[in-house]
């Protein structure tokens, strides 16, 4: 079983790797040979030429390029990491604003709410001459005649039945304040 992961550890290393890029910006590292052997060298961003490790002669061709190309490889995974974790922002910001309209938005749950309100069942049996409505599912019915609809589901999707349903509630809402629709 593996160990379970120190995400404090890795923020941790991580800053630690930032801070380093910060004061490396601007150098280069190449590798090069001569009589001692393969070296790294670092060009700083002063201009300096400092040579700061001299290869094993047996090191592969892999290693020797993974070595060299420490500093490219840094930078290039913390860019990597910034867009990422930018991306990752910019997607929960999308999924929270998304899952915010949907339940601002979500007609047919408002749809389920008002047949669940007794008073809207009376607003109901007064439309279309209809009958007493004693049940959830009777004021459903009656809204989805009403509304000329199947599901309300419906409602979230199909704007003519949308408008309908607005038109619908705005009335119950006026006939509960007494007001004529």
């Amino acid at each position: 079983m593996s160990e379970p992961i120190d995400r404090e550890k890795e923020k941790r290393k991580l800053d630690k790797l930032r801070q380093i890029a910060d004061r490396m910006a601007g150098d280069a590292w190449s590798i090069w040979s001569d009589e001692d052997g393969m070296h790294v060298v670092t060009v700083r961003a002063t201009g300096e030429e400092v040579r700061i490790l001299t290869l094993h002669p047996e090191a592969t061709c892999d290693e020797q390029d993974l070595v060299a190309g420490a500093l490219d490889h840094l930078f290039l995974f913390l860019g990597f990491f910034g867009r990422a974790a930018e991306r990752v922002r910019e997607l929960r910001e999308q999924v929270a604003n998304l899952a915010g309209r949907k339940k601002a938005e979500n007609f047919g749950f408002m749809a389920k709410s008002l047949c669940e309100k007794i008073p809207f069942w009376r607003f109901l049996e007064g439309k279309a001459g209809g009958s007493a409505i004693a049940s959830e599912r009777a004021a459903d019915t009656r809204m989805k005649f009403l509304l000329n609809i199947e599901s309300k589901g419906q409602l979230n999707d199909d704007l003519e039945a949308r408008a309908r349903f607005l038109k619908l509630r705005a009335d119950y809402y006026a006939w509960k304040k007494g007001v004529a629709a």
